[in-house]
């Protein structure tokens, strides 16, 4: 911090900008400015805001399908490469095999996110 000293010797302590509030002020208050499109409104408390059953219900009928859409995929990934055998060669621990099978999981969760979303 950058040390100086005023006349008196005390240090500089940095002020607030305060925006004058008189009405013969130059600077309009913040306080009296309101943009001719602000909406304002109340924020309801959350007791009072009814849970909505049918957001929640279609959010858990996506992830379902999701689940179900991945496994499909990563079976038909498995059918199709019949020269490799994906849980043997994980169960060698093969890392190779690890990260294929991870970025296929990603890739497939991106395209049926997109997809559902």
């Amino acid at each position: 911090m950058r040390e100086c000293a005023t006349a008196s010797g005390h240090p500089c302590v940095p002020r607030p900008f305060l925006i004058p509030s008189s009405p013969h002020s130059p600077i309009p208050s913040i306080r009296n400015f309101l943009p001719s499109g602000l909406v304002l409104r109340e924020q309801l408390p959350l007791t009072t805001s009814p849970v909505q059953l049918s957001v929640i219900a279609v959010n858990v009928l996506y992830a379902v399908i999701g689940v179900v859409l991945m496994f499909l995929s990563y079976r038909a990934i498995d059918r199709l490469t019949p020269q490799v055998d994906f849980p043997a060669e994980l169960q060698r621990g093969n890392v190779a095999v690890a990260i294929f099978v991870a970025a296929i999981f990603v890739s497939i969760a991106l395209i049926i996110g997109k997809a559902l979303g």
